[in-house]
C-alpha cells in the first residue's frame, strides 16, 4: 500500500508508481515505488527535489554539496499529507568522485553509466542516482542513495558494472569512492550524514 498523497500541481510527476529518480527517463531506468516500503517511497519521492547547491560539488564535502534540508522538508510534507509518522531511517550512500581527461569519450562513459544504472534499478533498492558535469579540470561527482548496503552490493554485481569498473583505470585520471550513511530523524525533523561503518 502506498502512502503517497495526491500531489499539488508543482509535483505532478509524483502521481505515478514509476518515478524518475535519475537522469535517465526511459522505463527500464524508472523506480517502481510499489516495490518499496512507505519510508523508502517517501524519501525517493522527496529526493526528486535534490540538487547541487554549489558549482564546486565535485570537491565540496558531500553534506554541503546538496540541498538536503529542502529534501527532508519535502519528505516531512509528504509524510504529513499521508498522515504518516516517519520513523528514524538510515540509507546507504555511495559517492564517486572522479577526474577525467578532456580526451575521454563522454559518449562511451555515458553508455557504460546507463547500463550500470539499468542493472542497479533492476536489482532493486536504488532510491536515487545523480551525476553532474565535469568541471574545467575534469572533476565530477556521481552519487547513489540505496535502501541499504545489501541492495547496493547486489546492484553492483552485474556485468555492466563489472565492465565499468574495469574501464575506470583507463578512462579516469583519478577516482575515489566514499561510503556514507544518510540518517533521517523521526518525523523527518532532522537529518545527518556520517561515515558508513560496517
Amino acid at each position: 500500500m502506498s502512502l503517497l498523497p495526491t500531489p499539488p500541481p508543482e509535483y505532478e510527476h509524483e502521481k505515478s508508481n514509476f518515478l524518475v529518480a535519475s537522469p535517465y527517463t526511459d522505463l527500464a531506468h524508472l523506480l517502481d515505488l510499489a516495490t518499496l516500503s512507505p519510508p523508502c517511497q517517501l524519501i525517493a519521492t522527496a529526493l526528486t527535489a535534490m540538487q547541487a547547491v554549489t558549482d564546486s560539488y565535485a570537491t565540496t564535502a558531500y553534506e554541503d554539496a546538496f540541498n538536503w534540508a529542502d529534501v527532508v522538508a519535502r519528505l516531512a510534507q509528504l509524510a504529513e499529507a499521508g498522515g504518516y509518522t516517519y520513523p528514524e531511517t538510515s540509507f546507504y550512500v555511495i559517492v564517486f568522485r572522479s577526474r577525467v581527461p578532456h580526451s575521454t569519450s563522454r559518449a562511451y562513459l555515458g553508455d557504460l553509466d546507463a547500463e550500470t544504472h539499468r542493472e542497479a534499478v533492476a536489482s532493486g533498492g536504488l532510491l536515487k542516482y545523480w551525476f553532474g558535469t565535469p568541471d574545467k579540470d575534469g572533476r565530477n561527482l556521481a552519487t547513489c542513495l540505496w535502501r541499504n548496503r545489501s541492495d547496493a552490493k547486489r546492484g553492483g554485481a552485474g556485468k555492466g558494472h563489472a565492465q565499468a569498473m574495469l574501464e575506470v583505470r583507463g578512462l579516469y585520471l583519478e577516482w575515489r569512492v566514499e561510503r556514507l550513511r544518510f540518517i533521517v530523524g523521526e518525523g523527518a525533523k532532522s537529518w545527518r550524514i556520517v561515515q558508513w561503518e560496517d
